[in-house]
């Protein structure tokens, strides 16, 4: 059980009691900084997107080791930005469906449908229903992803950790078998509740607008719509780095939930990427280039 802690006086590694008493710190039994990348993330044999994720946010932090301490102006940019953009990224989604649905006397929510049932339309129709349906799939992950985190990683005695802010992950403070020995609570029951209810409503929020944007940009062709789509494309796009930034160190998502880290390295490497593509082709195909039969 014993490690390698980093000190950050010194510059070097130190030995770590392997009772975890002395001078060692909380994570000594399985994290050691500028070790490999079994110490970086805590696990002999971690999932292969979470060494990828690793490997991604070690490069945007501009650093060839794995030193939690190191953080460049790009990885402290998405870090603190991060929780903004998922708030606007609630906010945008929340406009579109719900304020949008009590104050407009035509709501736009499900005014059109997403095809044009047409034998000329047939792709676009196409194009637009994997659209939303990997929009779809990307708002499941990473609603079930969070709720995971919030789930394992508040721990029972402290109270005012962050569990009540739904848009920042929860900070590890206690390794995970330490949470484990913890007797379930009414405030550690409240918490996963209200959790559980406000994810389950983020996805619904989250899928509607999101059908609410590629319809009326594809039947109405509504440019503000489709900027307002892009937008959030690139609050997605900014959230998920965040997250893969996230990945490994004793405060890592790994820490907190091991189905939290690998769904969000998935979806940061390959869903969201995928999603982008036929975003933009589906922007393609609601505003196509114009054609006169007689020219």
């Amino acid at each position: 059980m014993g490690g390698r802690e980093f000190d950050r006086s010194t510059g070097l590694n130190r030995a770590c009691s392997a009772d975890g008493e002395g001078e060692s710190e909380w994570w000594c039994p399985r994290y050691r900084n500028r070790g490999g990348l079994d110490d970086f993330l805590g696990d002999t044999q971690p999932a292969h997107a979470e060494v990828l994720a690793v490997r991604v946010a070690q490069y945007l932090n501009g650093c060839r080791t794995l030193d939690w301490t190191h953080e460049n102006w790009l990885t402290t940019l998405l870090r603190e930005i991060g929780p903004g953009i998922r708030v606007g990224y609630f906010l945008t989604a929340f406009v579109v469906v719900v304020v949008a649905s009590v104050f407009l006397p035509n709501p736009p929510l499900f005014m059109f449908p997403l095809r044009r049932d047409t034998l000329e339309a047939r792709f676009s129709d196409l194009t637009m229903t994997f659209a939303l349906l990997l929009w779809t799939l990307d708002f499941g992950v990473l609603c079930w992803s969070y709720y995971w985190i919030r789930h394992n990683a508040t721990p029972a005695r402290f109270h005012g950790n962050g569990e009540w802010v739904p848009f920042q992950r929860v900070p590890t403070l206690r390794m995970r078998e330490d949470r484990e020995q913890d007797e379930a609570t009414l405030y550690m029951a409240l918490v996963r509740g209200v959790a559980a209810a406000f994810y389950v409503g983020y996805f619904f929020l989250g899928v509607f607008a999101t059908h609410t944007l590629l319809a009326h940009m594809y039947r109405a062709r509504n440019p503000y719509l489709a900027a307002l789509l892009l937008m959030q494309c690139a609050f997605a796009l900014l959230s998920s780095l965040d997250d893969l930034t996230h990945i490994g160190s004793p405060w890592g998502i790994q820490e907190c939930s091991k189905w939290a880290s690998v769904l969000l390295c998935v979806r940061g490497l390959y869903l969201i990427p995928a999603t982008l593509i036929w975003t933009g082709c589906a922007v393609a195909a609601s505003f196509p280039p114009s054609y006169c039969k007689e020219c």
